[in-house]
């Protein structure tokens, strides 16, 4: 009993050496990303090693200083969203995101309009927003929500809900989302849950290939294979602050870190990081970069901007009621739906025959005998001359095909596929019909003759007289 007690116990020391192995390479690659990330938002700061000394104590002081610029809803003035001279109640605006990011190929142009129904430090709102890739391919999100001044806080807090549609990956995927915000003067924490509904996998391409012919049971074998795109149910977040100097508080300017986890049932599950930088160039222009990584889609950084439309409600100055420019944000989440991409490959598949629902069975044909063979295909051999004493007749639903001429038959479920050239050969077949009377080949229902030169024949090269399924 000793050597199958040592036997199992060594085998679950490698079953826990190989999880432990495991896990500790996605530690790694995490902590690569978030290093990275890091690395990102240094550059893009410009942050010198001094001045990243005093960052920490800056952001404090700045934090308390704006406890004192700010303005709270207790003021007789309108409403905030009341108070643009135009008197909208709404917000618009048009954009563009550059360069691919995670889950996305491409770069979109979008367009955004958000009504608004001020209350009594709150607000209802809609988000409407359409956007199209550089291909043309739509995608839309329709969301609607409410946010609300909580005291307590000193930050705005919100929820929506989301219905996202996207055709940018050429395939039509949908989804449902929830999004909580709070937002305030200092800092912002934003996630979101997308949660993907109807079909959720769909063929990007397919393609039958490697076309055999076996020889044990004279079927015809290929193999299928398949690009799918997978949406993908996940959740991001992050957090940001308001970068503590003044230019950073006339312009607005934000920097966001987070995360992001997706999960498939045949993909890869997604894990990364994301670091945002947003500001306004005025208040009617806003600019950000964004840098993302992840195993699946790799490292990205996109640029993007927006201009507020003319006639919607516009964006206040920072240094004026900061706290209540916030339920008029838009909104931060996803424009597409995640979708992963991967190729299955089924193999040594059976060709069947969609007439008869059996699989095809194929005679090789070298010699005028071969032709008498009742199987559904008589593959004559590229290269082959048929010195006919006697006419082809064929078998309803038979045909007579030559070899390495690009022939084709249907597979039952599987659609068009080649057909195999089993010997190698070269050149169109040649039927010579000389040696006798009357017609070289003649058809029945459903049959079929390609890839031959068919030389003196007396009769007709090839006669159908009466059939159906030609």
């Amino acid at each position: 009993m000793l050597r199958p007690t040592f036997s199992a116990n060594a085998a679950a020391c490698v079953s826990r050496l190989s999880a432990q192995t495991n896990a500790a390479g996605s530690r790694r690659r995490f902590a690569v990303s978030i290093l990275r990330a890091l690395a990102f938002v240094c550059v893009v700061l410009g942050l010198s090693e001094a001045t990243f000394g005093q960052f920490g104590a800056d952001l404090f002081d700045e934090f308390q200083a704006n406890t004192d610029r700010t303005v709270g809803f207790d003021s007789e003035d309108a409403h905030p969203l009341q108070r643009a001279s135009s008197g909208a109640n709404w917000r618009a605006r048009v954009g563009h995101l550059a360069f691919k990011t995670f889950g996305r190929s491409d770069s979109i142009t979008h367009v955004e309009v958000m009504p608004m129904i001020p209350l009594d430090n709150a607000v209802f709102f809609s988000d409407w927003r359409l956007y199209f890739d550089n291909n043309g391919q739509l995608g839309g999100n329709a969301g609607v929500g409410y946010r609300q001044w909580v005291e307590e806080l000193d930050h705005v807090v919100g929820a929506s809900f989301w219905y996202d549609g996207d055709n940018t990956s050429t395939e039509y995927f949908n989804q449902l989302g929830l999004s909580l915000e709070v937002m305030g003067d200092n800092w912002d924490a934003f996630s979101n849950v997308y949660l993907p509904v109807g079909s959720s996998k769909r063929d990007f391409s397919v393609r039958n290939t490697n076309s055999t012919l076996n020889t044990a049971d004279n079927s015809i074998r290929f193999d299928q294979v398949r690009q799918v795109g997978e949406s993908m149910p996940g959740v991001d977040f992050e957090f940001g602050f308001l970068i503590p100097t003044d230019f950073g508080h006339e312009h607005e300017i934000r920097a966001y870190a987070g995360g992001y986890y997706f999960s498939g049932d045949e993909a890869e599950d997604i894990n990364g990081v994301r670091v945002r930088l947003q500001g306004d160039v005025n208040s009617n222009m806003t600019a950000q970069v964004e840098y993302t990584d992840d195993r699946t889609f790799g490292t990205n950084v996109i640029f993007g901007g927006s201009i507020v439309l003319p006639g919607s409600l516009s964006v206040e100055q920072p240094a004026a009621r900061r706290r209540e420019r916030h339920l008029g944000r838009f909104s931060q989440r996803n424009y597409n739906v995640i979708v992963a991409r991967n190729v299955r490959t089924q193999a040594d598949i059976i060709a069947v025959n969609p007439a008869n629902s059996m699989a095809y069975t194929v005679q090789q044909v070298t010699t005028e005998a071969d032709l008498a063979s009742t199987r559904d295909i008589l593959l004559v051999d590229a290269g082959t001359t048929l010195n006919l004493t006697g006419g082809i007749t064929l078998a309803s639903g038979q045909f007579l095909l030559g070899e390495n001429t690009g022939q084709t038959i249907i597979a039952d479920g599987f659609g068009v596929i080649n057909l195999p050239t089993p010997s190698g050969g070269t050149g169109t077949p040649v039927i010579n019909a000389a040696g006798f009377p009357g017609n070289a080949v003649t058809l029945a229902d459903n049959s079929r003759v390609s890839g031959f030169t068919i030389n003196d024949a007396d009769g007709n090269g090839i006669l159908g007289s009466g059939i159906s399924g030609v």
